[in-house]
């Protein structure tokens, strides 16, 4: 399941002009880096190449709500269905957000990361989560820090593993209490 992806493709100097006016930067900055205004649009950024051929026109997407809304916390799953849905939403959103007519289409971006995740329902999440913080980590993983209550966390160098209380999780970012209900027996294990 996706909870997250960040996706690029490159540009030509003329058209990461045309970006950098929608957005309101100014010629003279020669990156930029802003909020999504579009739900499920999490954040864009333009940068010039190393090679100075033309720009990289970066992305930052949350699938669900891209999908479903402001609402839906969920992950997507990686079907056929849905990411001809989603193809068609992101470029839809990226154009109401500047003009995408000579953008690809979102299988034809690269991919820079894609955040997997799984929602676990149970009742139990809490015994989980004191579980998996009491148990041995593998080898591979440096110490890991404490967890806050309800998380369990721990890192190596090419992966972090966190497991969480979903509904303790939207409480502390402020999520409505109606999303919070709805989140209260999920175990959220990104991967």
């Amino acid at each position: 399941m996706i909870h997250t992806f960040e996706v690029y493709c490159t540009v030509g100097y003329n058209q990461a002009m045309n970006i950098r006016d929608d957005f309101g930067v100014s010629r003279a900055r020669n990156r930029f880096s802003v909020k999504g205004k579009i739900n499920g649009i999490a954040k864009i950024s333009l940068f010039p190449q190393a090679d100075r051929t033309g720009y990289t026109f970066m992305v930052e997407v949350n699938p669900a709500k891209l999908l479903y809304g402001y609402d839906a916390f969920e992950t997507v799953t990686a079907d056929d269905d849905t990411l001809e849905r989603l193809s068609q939403a992101f470029y839809d959103a990226l154009n109401e957000l500047t003009d995408a007519a000579d953008l690809p289409m979102l299988p034809d971006w690269f991919a820079r990361r894609i955040d997997y995740a799984v929602d676990v329902r149970t009742a139990h999440i809490n015994e989980y989560v004191k579980l998996l913080n009491k148990g041995d980590k593998p080898s591979a993983y440096t110490s890991r820090p404490k967890g806050e209550m309800g998380s369990c966390y721990w890192q190596c160098k090419s992966m972090t593993g966190n497991v969480y209380t979903k509904a303790d999780q939207m409480a502390k970012s402020g999520k409505p209490q109606h999303l919070i209900e709805r989140a209260k027996d999920i175990c959220g294990v990104p991967h």
